[in-house]
């Protein structure tokens, strides 16, 4: 808010001591989903930790749990069996890759592709943690947060055959979730 000569006011903020209330809060979090045993709410909260650390200093290897390059490492951690899980006619659409583009996992999501998922997969179902009427296809959510290399997997799913045209069950794109999203970088 400016004060009376105009000049943006802010208050200043101690970037060690909020990550650390963040970095706890998110730990507290992930581990009660956990816990209850809520699978797909523990994918969703996994996939955003990159996105909520982002510019904020993390205590060393403990963020790299989270960002796993290893297909096998990617799988367990989001309790998946494989790299197609969650696909198919019965499947929530919420794949492997979906959050690993969700989380901005360039390797992680390449390394899916490879072993076979379907760029095309969309969601069957909602998400609303993250704005999403169903049909949101892996690209929507690379698109969403832009955490890690997001223009690089951005082109890797384009390379890949994904659709930007592709309009969801509300009926947008996943230019229209870069937008909503205030991420243009991803465009």
């Amino acid at each position: 808010m400016p004060d009376k000569d105009g000049v943006m006011q802010c208050i200043p903020c101690d970037k060690d001591a909020i990550s650390t209330v963040i970095w706890d809060m998110l730990k507290a979090k992930l581990d009660h989903v956990r816990v209850t045993n809520q699978t797909l709410l523990s994918r969703k909260w996994c996939a955003c930790v990159p996105y909520i650390m982002q510019g904020l200093p993390v205590p060393d290897g403990m963020m790299s749990p989270y960002q796993p390059v290893a297909i096998d490492e990617f799988l367990r951690l989001f309790r998946f069996k494989s790299a197609t899980d969650e696909e198919g006619t019965r499947g929530t659409g919420f794949t492997p890759l979906y959050f690993a583009c969700l989380s901005g996992n360039l390797p992680a999501a390449r390394a899916l592709l490879e072993a076979g998922a379907d760029v095309h997969c969309a969601t069957t179902m909602r998400c609303t943690q993250f704005g999403f009427g169903g049909g949101a296809p892996p690209l929507s959510a690379a698109m969403a947060f832009g955490a890690g290399d997001v223009g690089d997997l951005v082109k890797m799913l384009l390379d890949s055959g994904a659709d930007p045209n592709y309009r969801g069950h509300n009926g947008g794109t996943p230019a229209h979730v870069a937008v909503m999203f205030s991420n243009a970088q991803s465009l």
